[in-house]
């Protein structure tokens, strides 16, 4: 027999002690094929997930191309200043086509 309203246990609910969700964050961004105006907001997010998940770098491909996306990841990348340096991978990691970025502790 279910007890009627009034007379059962009127609990209330345990507190939350869910655990907060791991950041999983990529070491690095492919913004190849992409115009500039489609890569200026996954830029924008990769490079504020990487601070938040206190990386120390982060790989920008961007490939060789034309140039006009790797200048255009530089000159974002010159204006922030939680950058502390960026330069181009080594030859045999992406060379030119991939863009290295370092941030301040």
């Amino acid at each position: 027999r279910k007890p009627s309203p009034s007379t059962a246990l009127h609990r209330p609910p345990p507190p939350s002690t869910v655990p907060a969700p791991a950041v999983s964050t990529a070491t690095e961004i492919s913004l190849i094929g992409l115009r500039v105006s489609e890569a200026e907001p996954l830029l924008v997010k990769a490079l504020d997930d990487a601070i938040l998940a206190d990386l120390p770098y982060l790989r920008v491909v961007h490939g060789k191309g034309t140039g006009a996306l790797r200048q255009f990841v530089h000159e974002i990348l010159s204006a922030d200043p939680r950058v502390k340096r960026f330069g181009f991978a080594a030859p045999n990691q992406g060379g030119a086509g991939v863009t290295v970025v370092e941030f301040r502790a």
